[in-house]
């Protein structure tokens, strides 16, 4: 009877880790600009070669523009990009319980003067106060 209910217990936790791998779960992407001065930025993402989000963007204080993805888990390849700054960023973003990435782009970094991006992942949504 032991050996039963063994088998049982390791048999549904194994078909739970094997559904958390294959069910891909929503993923949010939100996509900032912090340069109130300049008319617009365009922004390319491509995650895996998948362009994902394509746009002009305008300044936005508290408004962060949101793109939505089923992703599963697992390791992604995400590069954002930008024609007329011509800047580009790509990063290796691993993706499990971190459902939520944010990417922004500032005029100037703070060690340089030049425009830059950054990607920042977490596992609670972004909120403003």
């Amino acid at each position: 009877m032991k050996k039963k209910s063994v088998f049982i217990i390791v048999f549904v936790v194994f078909l739970a880790i094997l559904s958390l791998l294959i069910i891909p779960l929503k993923t949010t992407f939100y996509v900032g600009h912090a340069n109130p001065t300049e008319e617009y930025i365009d922004i390319k993402i491509t995650l895996n070669k998948e362009i994902i989000f394509n746009e002009k963007t305008t300044y936005q204080m508290f408004n962060n523009i949101k793109v939505q993805k089923k992703l599963r888990i697992g390791f992604y390849d995400l590069e954002v990009y930008s024609e007329k700054k011509n800047i580009s960023l790509k990063k290796n973003i691993f993706i499990l319980f971190n459902r939520h990435i944010y990417i922004s782009y500032y005029p100037e970094a703070s060690n340089e003067n030049t425009p830059c991006f950054t990607i920042d992942t977490s596992s609670k949504p972004i909120l403003f106060q």
